[in-house]
């Protein structure tokens, strides 16, 4: 991909303090655990390019207010389950 650039961009590149590739994650309360798998490939491609891959977990969003208290939203589709 940097490869493809053009010659300002790729200079611009290299003279970058950072360089990441941020993969963004919102949560949620539900699942309880969620993968995020990057091949060998995408590593290795960040990896010649002097690049981090960055994940960043969004919180799960709140809900309204109420009397200065806050509640989360949960959407749950089975109510046996526990929460």
């Amino acid at each position: 991909m940097i490869r493809k650039l053009p010659k300002a961009a790729v200079k611009l590149w290299i003279g970058a303090k950072v360089r990441d590739f941020n993969v963004g994650v919102q949560a949620a309360m539900q699942p309880i655990s969620y993968e995020v798998a990057l091949a060998a490939e995408t590593v290795r491609a960040a990896a010649e390019v002097n690049a981090r891959i960055v994940l960043t977990v969004y919180a799960p969003q709140l809900g309204e207010t109420n009397r200065g208290k806050i509640t989360l939203k949960l959407k749950q589709s089975d109510p046996r389950q526990p929460i």
